[in-house]
């Protein structure tokens, strides 16, 4: 009785391992294909910011779990907006 726990214990973990193997696998291969998608139509560009100005957009990118360039990207939308662009 102890060995089919252990049996059955044993085969849960490897089922376990595998999966989570597989899971970030296929994770990772949609994330590359994603971010081949979004460079396509992102254009790098730098500016200068000031240190807290980049520390709040990181800290703020952190929290709600975006990239700081996402965040960036919604600022200049809403300020081209407001002035009319």
């Amino acid at each position: 009785m102890l060995d089919e726990f252990v049996d059955k214990s044993t085969s849960q973990q490897v089922n376990k391992s595998t999966s989570q193997q597989t899971d970030k696998s296929i994770n990772q291969q949609v994330n590359k294909e994603t971010k081949k998608q979004v460079n396509k139509f992102l254009k790098r560009f730098t500016t200068y910011l000031t240190e807290e100005s980049i520390r709040t957009m990181k800290r703020l990118a952190f929290d709600i779990d975006q990239k700081d360039y996402e965040i960036f990207q919604e600022a200049v939308d809403a300020y081209l907006k407001k002035k009319g662009y």
